[in-house]
């Protein structure tokens, strides 16, 4: 085939040629990047803007980085940094070794396993179904 008509040929790609369980995936791949995606470019673009909810308009007016300096000088911003580190420090520790210590005393437990499983399932269960009930209702 001369060079000249292979730019010119259509591309043989075609939703056929890919495999069954791409297909299947492809369309929650398509919804999670659109409402994943889109936000966070949004913010990202909109944090180097002077933008304000109540003034639409300011979305274009376009102020590079000095959100990002204003927000490194201040004092407020740092002592609000240092309470996040400090709490998820303790609370991801405390979840982990409470977690852990709790699995390895079901783990121990021989009678009544099964029962003591299921109870500490409920506050999932109780809230996956509450959701469900809630949606339904509103829908």
């Amino acid at each position: 085939m001369p060079p000249h008509q292979y730019f010119f040929e259509k591309p043989n790609m075609s939703l056929k040629k890919l495999p069954p369980w791409l297909l299947l995936i492809l369309p929650a791949i398509i919804i999670l990047a659109a409402v994943i995606l889109i936000p966070l470019l949004f913010s990202l673009y909109s944090s180097f803007t002077s933008y304000r909810l109540t003034r639409p308009d300011t979305l274009f007016n376009w102020i590079g980085t000095f959100n990002y300096e204003k927000a490194v000088k201040s004092s407020v911003f740092w002592a609000a940094f240092g309470r996040t580190i400090l709490f998820l420090t303790l609370a991801l520790n405390l979840e982990m070794f409470l977690g852990l210590g709790l699995a390895l005393l079901v783990s121990r437990v021989t009678r009544g396993q099964r029962v003591l499983r299921t109870v500490m399932m409920f506050p999932y269960d109780v809230f996956t179904c509450s959701c469900r009930i809630s949606i339904q209702i509103h829908i």
